[in-house]
């Protein structure tokens, strides 16, 4: 399996940062490293893509907490009883400054992402925030979600919190036709589950 993948992309930068990785077809570059994201630029015979593999902060719970979390939420949920409410106080801080820094990296991205001016350009990863959440828009602000493009019905890419957390995204330049999108249930190597979106360059774009 490993000799397959190397010979369909002899293009590969592993492990940039966080384990953020790249396997490609075309030469690329890693462009830069910021701790919460990594730009890789890939040199494709008619464009250069920019893409950017994001991991923002997570909560980073105990399993402790998790435990009480989860067993919390299903009194309230199952019982409708709020007895063990209180436990929450125990994550409620953790929950709170990784919002915040989600936040920061977020407006910080953006920047980043305002003065590199690129019109093909891929942002995906761990965001570990929902949609609804301010740093997730603060990013997709300009952006396209390939789950929004492509996707159907009800998804989740978190394997925890009763499987209802879509955490994990996939955005992209209008430049780009979203023709398809599906997450992979099938893979069971981590908490997380992967996206796979298929793009094709819009034929007008000229670059």
């Amino acid at each position: 399996q490993v000799n397959a993948i190397k010979e369909q992309y002899p293009y590969r930068i592993i492990g940039a940062n966080n384990g953020q990785s790249i396997f490609s077809k075309f030469p690329v570059t890693l462009i830069s490293s910021a701790g919460y994201y990594s730009h890789f630029e890939v040199e494709m015979p008619t464009r250069t893509i920019d893409i950017i593999d994001v991991h923002l902060r997570s909560i980073r719970l105990s399993k402790q907490d998790k435990e009480q979390y989860n067993e919390a939420l299903t009194d309230l949920i199952t019982e409708n009883n709020n007895s063990k409410l209180s436990s929450w106080k125990n994550i409620a801080s953790k929950v709170a400054n990784a919002a915040k820094l989600r936040s920061r990296q977020a407006l910080a991205l953006k920047d980043y992402i305002r003065e590199l001016d690129s019109e093909n350009i891929i942002v995906c990863g761990d965001f570990n925030d929902v949609p609804l959440s301010f740093s997730y828009n603060v990013i997709a602000e300009p952006l396209v979600n390939t789950f929004v493009a492509a996707g159907k019905g009800y998804t989740y890419t978190f394997d925890g919190f009763f499987k209802l957390m879509a955490i994990d995204h996939m955005l992209v330049s209008e430049q780009f036709d979203v023709l398809s999108y599906q997450v992979d249930y099938t893979m069971q190597h981590s908490d997380h589950y992967p996206i796979i979106s298929r793009l094709k360059v819009k034929k007008n774009n000229k670059q």
